[in-house]
């Protein structure tokens, strides 16, 4: 009897192996090795039900020896040939371990090469992880970050925005904002940072990633004096167009409609008013110049290129200067009138740069269209100019070049300017339409 349990309860066993073995065919994707030991436990089960047999039936089992043995040997083949399978997985197991730890080893050398400042935040703001990058940029060692919060690397001009900002990250998943980070021995280093939500550790983090734009603020600000200071030097080229011209012409009318008072001699009062007369008609031509200096009314009327060749035949007339306007067949020249403006205005600084400073008797400009991009060229034979010099000359002598720029940029443009000697300055500017 307690054979017959034991056997009842083998026979369970090796049905459950079985049943567990098929399960591991299901997870390891269909493993041959797992295939084979579970049917030798389901072999394995069958032995032990004819085993069981002569203790629950009477007859005769002579029969089902040759079966018996025959399973034996089937389960004996099966276990052994599982078995060596076995020691693949095994294999694969270590050689996956091993690709993870080079990946691993990767991971660390790209995050820790990177030149972006990369490290992770939780949801509190606590930092559990760095790269060198920031631990070089700020003074910190990687030891002193794992104890800091994410508040004690803000600028106190920041630090009132870091919950604001991490919250946004929790809600969006990703968020790009501008911040200030100040370093261990207390300087202030402007950054764009991008966040996301990353796992980490089984947990939720926020993975931060910076990069410093000192350059580019100091290029910001750079721009910003160019624009203040054309605008400044327009407004006094607007108060001296007012005072030297205007102005005078009013004061001789009224100088002449003071001596119309006091004349009786009608043919003396008809030649003041003749005088005055034409003072009004050339303060009103005086005027509309002035309007036209501020907002050329020829660009919305005719276009860009009507109003830069009528401008350079105005020069070519003078004999200083021979200037060739050239228009590519891709060309369109139905521009926003604030882009075609900015260009004109571009063209005439560029203009007087040459007839002031490049002795040159030959310019040429150049209009084309490619893949959106307006295309402008400019180029003359002067004598050329240092330009790395000239713009980071403290003096006033960079202003024309920094005021091309400046109205670059503001049209979304890139300006690329070359000088030499030899071969004169040439000027390329594009701008996506």
């Amino acid at each position: 009897m307690l054979t017959t349990i034991a056997l009842i309860i083998s026979i369970l066993l090796q049905f459950f192996a079985a049943f567990v073995g098929f399960r591991l065919i299901i997870i390891t994707k269909g493993r041959v090795s797992w295939i084979l030991i579970s049917t030798a436990f389901l072999f394995m089960a069958v032995r032990r039900i004819i085993d069981v047999l002569p203790y629950t039936y009477q007859g005769d089992f002579q029969k089902l020896a040759s079966v018996y043995e025959w399973l034996g040997i089937i389960v004996s083949i099966l276990l052994a040939a599982g078995v060596i399978l076995i020691g693949e997985i095994f294999y694969s197991l270590k050689r996956a371990e091993k690709a993870k730890l080079e990946s691993e080893k990767r991971f660390k050398t790209l995050f820790n090469s990177s030149s972006d400042e990369i490290f992770a935040v939780d949801f509190d703001g606590n930092i559990i992880e760095v790269n060198q990058t920031i631990c070089d940029a700020l003074g910190y060692s990687k030891e002193e970050f794992m104890k800091m919060h994410l508040k004690d690397i803000n600028s106190e001009k920041y630090i009132e925005m870091r919950l604001p900002i991490l919250e946004e990250i929790k809600e969006t998943g990703l968020h790009t904002f501008e911040s200030e980070h100040l370093s261990k021995s207390g300087k202030i280093i402007p950054v764009e940072i991008k966040g996301r939500v990353i796992d980490y550790s089984n947990e939720k983090a926020i993975l931060l990633i910076g990069r410093d734009i000192t350059e580019r603020k100091q290029t910001e600000r750079k721009i910003l004096n160019a624009i203040i200071e054309t605008e400044e030097r327009n407004r006094k080229r607007f108060a001296k167009d007012l005072h030297d011209g205007l102005g005078s012409l009013l004061s001789s009318i009224g100088i002449y409609i003071g001596l119309l008072r006091t004349t009786d001699d009608e043919d003396e009062k008809q030649n003041l008013l003749d005088y005055s007369k034409g003072l009004i008609d050339e303060a009103v031509h005086n005027t509309k110049e002035i309007a036209n200096n501020l907002m050329p009314s020829i660009i919305s009327r005719f276009g860009l290129v009507t109003s830069v060749k009528t401008f350079c035949n105005k020069i070519n007339n003078t004999g200083l200067l021979n200037i060739s306007v050239n228009v590519d067949d891709t060309f369109d020249d139905k521009l926003d009138n604030d882009l075609g403006v900015t260009l004109y205005r571009i063209i005439n600084e560029l203009i007087n740069n040459t007839l002031k400073h490049a002795f040159a008797d030959k310019v040429e400009i150049n209009f084309s269209k490619k893949n959106k991009y307006l295309i402008f060229t400019y180029s003359d034979n002067g004598i050329g100019f240092d330009f790395d010099r000239v713009m980071k000359a403290k003096t006033h002598t960079g202003m024309g070049l920094s005021n091309i720029t400046s109205r670059v940029k503001v049209v979304n443009g890139t300006c690329k300017i070359i000088s030499s000697k030899e071969t004169g300055t040439n000027v390329i500017i594009k701008i996506k339409l």
